[in-house]
């Protein structure tokens, strides 16, 4: 990438208002297991969430696919996904990272692409890309409190989004697939929120890899 290109992303990322990726990012401490795995071979679909405390902004997780069992129609999935809105209600909306595993022997033929979906529809937002499953995938995912959603894919593409509502939950999941999702941490990048009080965060933090925003698109399926 040209230095003008850094600069323009760099800049994008700023005026969205999604934490600066030069900002380390630090981590709640137990926020969730060291691994959420699954194998769903029956197409019964799992799923793992969380509430996000107050203030979190900031999310990374490394997913390892193990193998796929997809059944026509049906295909295998693996996801980590943000929550918004009242549950079961119309304003109920969803922005997820997902992945369709590799079909070929040395699973370098994935896809990965950022999906808004609500109770009535579904979108993949900006197209999809590809992603080799042969190595763990690490996943950061970025956030503004008006909803405002930025996601990395190891570093290769970024796809962003927006969210109608405040974003209030993360999970993960998938079906008809073994998935691992590793290391998932949560937290805050930034100065601290003043409207709450983070719980006790770890006293180290790590700092993710830069992530950079695309212009903005209109959704497409």
């Amino acid at each position: 990438m040209l230095l003008s290109e850094i600069a323009l992303a760099l800049s994008a990322l700023t005026s969205a208002g999604l934490p600066d990726p030069a900002v380390t990012f630090v981590p709640l401490r137990d926020f969730a297991p060291s691994s959420v795995s699954f194998n769903d071979k029956e197409g019964k679909g799992f799923e793992w969430s969380k509430r996000l405390p107050c203030g979190a902004n900031r999310a990374t997780v490394t997913v390892r696919f193990d193998e796929g069992y997809p059944r026509y129609p049906q295909t295998s999935l693996g996801k980590i996904w943000l929550h918004s809105g009242q549950k079961g209600s119309e304003s109920e909306q969803w922005m997820a990272a997902s992945i369709l595993p590799p079909t070929d022997r040395w699973k370098l033929n994935g896809l990965a692409w950022l999906e808004h979906a609500t109770n009535d529809d579904r979108e993949a937002l900006g197209g999809y890309g590809p992603v080799e499953l042969n190595k763990p995938l690490r996943i950061d995912l970025a956030w503004t409190q008006e909803g405002v959603v930025n996601v990395s894919f190891g570093g290769e593409f970024a796809k962003h989004g927006t969210m109608s509502g405040a974003i209030t939950d993360i999970g993960v999941g998938g079906s008809l697939a073994k998935f691992a999702f590793l290391d998932l941490k949560v937290g805050r990048a930034g100065s601290p929120d003043p409207a709450c009080d983070l719980p006790e965060i770890a006293s180290t933090g790590s700092q993710p890899p830069p992530i950079s925003v695309p212009a903005p698109a209109r959704l497409v399926q």
